[in-house]
């Protein structure tokens, strides 16, 4: 393998202090707490989603008689784990995140530390590290290696990776009583499995174990181990449940995201050289011997005197390069990055960048054509939300395809590792794409973070990742970009949105436990709050904030708690970007066709917000004034909205292709996304095959290899496609029928002779919803404004139109707000009380800055005097009433935000204590309210 430099660049410093720790190890949080309490200001990083890795990670629940480890027991107890068995996986990860940030450790998780920082005299300044934000530094005189190989001190200082003797990976099962000391079965060799023979250990909870499955290592990848370690798990569980009276009924629930390493032995040890400012921990399996010297190391760092040792001078070749950056309203400062050592892989057709949902199928689907591709991921399985983030079931979208197939296996396997599970096994899922991706014409990388790419003109001529051993380079000749996030279309410059209309908010995230219910693998998914996914500290917050929600769903029983959590977050929605076609959900309403159509999606307006003040316009009709958020409804996909601008060999195979907000809430299912994925792999082939540019490839050569492969669009169709006379005939229905109705009346209000249609229908149910059209549709007559000034008038509620959408005087006030009706913030203002929900004062306060009346502003500051101090507390979808949101922030900007539209700006100084919000989203909402205000 070749080596190259990355040329110097501008970046951003993400922390400054006086410690870092590399390595969320249980060490590294002992040194990390040890330094706190000494008074230094201490950063934690960690390259995976989880702290305390061994407990987390790798679910080594043994744990010694330390004093991290009885606060873990004691914070574990206290949520309800019995306090006489090993410690729970779960509350154990709960309780080292709390412990570190009640204490005042500022952590990071998902950025991976790549390299020690010098300063302009050659000492040791912190450290270099790649995520969401790009390459960025971690600033501060002293740094502490925790890292599993002592992988960071071992580079920077020339040495070679620790050899490996064995690892060991874990499967959680339940429905599987062990002794205390444990109980092991002898296996087929044919499993692989060393000594033949596998282990359980019992768990935190009666009647559920640890299975302990160990294999060879030597000489084998990261990727080749983890593929491996996982068929072993799901080859004996499979063969155990089959020829073992004791595991006929258990369940496997999960495997391990992390390994248990065991070095080989008489391993060379690491001298590091004193005076540094660089120190390690001891790499030994005992881990009291590594918490012991953690508290010390932590306590007793010392910065740097002397200048870090160079290594062999860095080969002449340079590439300049397109990275990912921090947002701006971070703050951050300026850094200058010096140029960085990095492995220049061999040259391929392809890469897929993302092993998720899209990922697995572009990557097969590009192989199973004959070109040589490389696969990129940071996460330890394949699958993405549907394996690692635990959302095992199929909610719409349309079958086709690849799928199919893989689908047929992921059943077949599930029912060899449970008796009974909701939808797919999400291990039987992951196993079976593992198996997959072992295709000759593959290379999959695993824990490999995608942060830049190198772009000659338009065109993607490599991509650049950031590993467990530093940077890597791939040359390629087609880019897919399956990361979910658009990280590599953005990285290399195209354009890109983020977020609804009003703040730009994207979708709530999830983050979603196991569990079992009655016997039944399933999952609790329930949404934790929101989240820039493209920001590394905004990330981290979420991770940290996801998990803290878990933690306030307890006491846990033996009947009640949760078995493991999901290793990625559950991530709805994102950038997306812009490509030679942006699709609008209009589009599938009205059944446009396209040219270049390749397949069809199809599900509802699954739009999780509870507020809809800050949706776009067309979002708000949908849902708040017309019923539809439930409508199930289906359209065409063109070539071109997987093509985005200003890149000509970048294919999108993710939830960031070329969509608007409103039309991803229908078009970012699995089942969806895969064909999806599928599409870019047979194109991203072609184009390799031919020698041309994606964006070059005739979609009329690309129609029939779909088509062999079951991919093919269903015909449009356009919504409520009727003649006038019956679509008035269907407002006095009710469901999807009566709300497409009002949906095009409204579009073609003009039409329709309203005050002959009010005059001649006694229904009150057809002359609500036809007034709500017309005057949605400009046709807001006086026969209009008196329908629903009546409605208004009477504070009729029920019933309502459909699923979100408020009670009917409500939607009267915001159709007659819309208008600007005499006299309407007059009758607005009353209605602000704490009465309402949070979301329906959001949606009056919009309402009466929409309807420009004078009278709104004294509504509006009365309503902020009356209010300051409470929280709005909304439970968000699939959440905790006992553990709502606060919305009072959202209330505030949306009150200042109506004020300016009303010329006032004397509530303006509210927005002082959200300029900084430590929410990235808050904080940049604010800032632009504030600007405009």
């Amino acid at each position: 393998m070749q080596w190259i430099r990355l040329a110097g660049r501008r970046a951003t410093q993400l922390w400054c202090g006086d410690l870092v720790v590399v390595g969320g190890s249980l060490g590294g949080v002992a040194a990390a707490l040890s330094a706190r309490r000494a008074g230094r200001r201490v950063c934690l990083l960690e390259a995976g989603p989880t702290l305390g890795t061994e407990l987390s990670a790798a679910w080594s629940t043994g744990l010694p008689d330390r004093p991290l480890c009885q606060a873990i027991r004691d914070d574990t107890a206290s949520r309800g784990a019995p306090a006489d068995r090993p410690v729970d996986v779960v509350l154990g990860t709960l309780a080292v995140d709390r412990l570190l940030l009640d204490t005042g450790v500022t952590v990071l998780v998902c950025a991976r530390a790549t390299r020690l920082v010098r300063d302009r005299r050659g000492f040791l300044a912190g450290v270099e590290v790649a995520g969401k934000s790009g390459r960025q530094v971690v600033r501060a005189p002293c740094v502490l290696d925790a890292t599993a190989g002592q992988r960071l001190a071992r580079r920077a200082l020339g040495s070679s990776a620790r050899p490996l003797r064995a690892v060991e990976r874990r499967g959680y099962m339940v429905g599987l009583t062990v002794p205390a000391e444990g109980a092991s079965w002898a296996v087929p060799s044919s499993l692989g499995v060393l000594g033949g023979r596998v282990e359980a250990v019992p768990a935190a909870w009666p009647g559920e174990a640890l299975l302990r499955v160990r294999l060879a290592a030597a000489g084998l990848s990261e990727t080749v181990l983890l593929g491996a370690s996982l068929h072993a798990v799901t080859a004996v569980v499979a063969w155990l449940r089959q020829h073992v009276a004791e595991f006929a009924a258990a369940t496997l629930v999960d495997v391990s995201p992390g390994l248990t390493e065991e070095a080989s032995a008489g391993a060379a040890a690491l001298a590091v050289p004193p005076g540094l400012g660089l120190a390690v921990l001891p790499d030994t399996p005992d881990l009291a011997v590594r918490l012991d010297a953690a508290e010390g190391l932590g306590r007793e760092a010392a910065a740097a005197t002397r200048r870090l040792p160079r290594l062999d001078a860095a080969p002449r070749q340079c590439l300049r390069t397109r990275e990912l950056a921090a947002a701006p309203e971070q703050d951050l400062t300026a850094v200058r990055l010096a140029p960085a050592l990095a492995r220049l892989h061999e040259p391929c057709d392809v890469v897929i960048a993302g092993y998720g949902t899209g990922g697995v199928f572009a990557a097969l689907a590009a192989a199973e054509r004959g070109v040589r591709a490389v696969v990129l991921d940071a996460a330890p399985v394949p699958g993405g939300i549907g394996s690692a983030g635990r959302i095992h079931s199929y909610y719409h979208g349309l079958r086709g395809g690849l799928q199919d197939r893989l689908d047929e296996a992921v059943t077949g396997g599930g029912s060899a590792l449970a008796p009974k599970v909701r939808g797919y096994h999400p291990v039987a899922r992951a196993e079976v794409m593992t198996q997959a991706l072992q295709h000759p014409c593959l290379e999959v990388c695993s824990g490999h973070t995608v942060f830049g790419v190198v772009r000659e003109g338009t065109r993607v001529t490599g991509v650049l990742t950031a590993a467990a051993d530093g940077y890597h380079v791939f040359p390629c000749q087609v880019a897919v970009d399956a990361t979910g996030d658009g990280d590599l279309a953005a990285a290399a410059g195209a354009p890109m949105t983020l977020g609804r209309d009003g703040d730009g908010f994207p979708q709530p995230y999830s983050y979603t436990p196991s569990l079992m219910r009655q016997g039944e693998l399933g999952h609790h998914n329930f949404d934790a709050g929101w989240v820039d996914p493209t920001d590394t500290l905004e990330l981290s917050r979420a991770h940290l904030e996801g998990r803290a929600q878990v933690a306030c769903r307890g006491p846990y029983t033996p009947e009640r708690h949760y078995c493991t959590l999901a290793s990625i977050i559950g991530l709805r929605e994102s950038r997306f970007a812009r490509g030679r076609v942006v699709l609008t959900f209009d589009d599938f309403l009205e059944g446009r066709g396209f040219p270049d159509t390749v397949c069809s999606a199809y599900a509802h307006h699954d739009n999780h917000a509870m507020d809809y003040a800050e949706e776009s316009e067309w979002s708000r009709r949908h849902v708040v004034m017309f019923g539809l958020w439930r409508t199930l409804w289906h359209g065409d996909v063109p070539y071109r909205a997987l093509l985005p601008r200003r890149l000509d060999n970048v294919l999108l195979a993710c939830r960031a292709l070329s969509v608007d907000h409103d039309l991803h809430q229908l078009l970012r299912m699995q089942r969806d996304m895969q064909v999806i994925g599928e599409i870019c792999g047979v194109a991203a082939a072609e184009a390799a095959i031919q020698g041309i540019a994606p964006a070059a490839l005739p979609v009329e050569e690309l129609r029939p290899l779909l088509a062999a492969r079951g991919i093919a669009p269903r015909p449009p169709r356009r919504a409520a496609d009727l003649p006038v006379a019956e679509l008035l005939g269907k407002l006095a229905g009710e469901g999807d029928e009566r709300g497409l109705a009002m949906w095009r009346l409204s579009r073609s209000a003009k039409a329709v002779d309203w005050p002959a249609f009010l005059a001649g229908t006694a229904d009150p149910n057809a002359r609500f919803c036809g007034a709500i059209a017309a005057a949605l549709g400009g046709q807001a007559g006086p026969e209009v404004v008196a329908v629903l000034q009546e409605v208004l008038r009477s504070r009729q509620a029920e019933p309502v139109l459909g699923l979100k959408s408020p009670q009917r005087y409500v939607v009267a006030a915001l159709a007659l707000a819309e208008i600007g009706a005499p006299g309407i913030a007059e009758a607005i203002g009353p209605m602000l009380t704490l009465e309402l929900p949070a979301p329906t004062l959001l949606l009056l306060l919009r309402a009466l800055g929409k309807a420009g009346q004078p009278a709104g502003v004294g509504a509006i500051r009365r309503f902020l005097a009356e209010t300051a101090q409470h929280d709005f507390p909304v439970a968000l979808w699939g959440g905790d009433p006992a553990h709502p949101t606060a919305f009072r922030d959202a209330i505030v900007i949306r009150a200042v935000r109506s004020l300016a539209q009303l010329g006032d700006t004397s509530e303006a100084w509210r927005l002082d204590a959200l300029v900084d919000h430590p929410m990235l989203l808050w904080r940049r909402h604010a800032r632009r309210v504030k600007g405009g205000a």
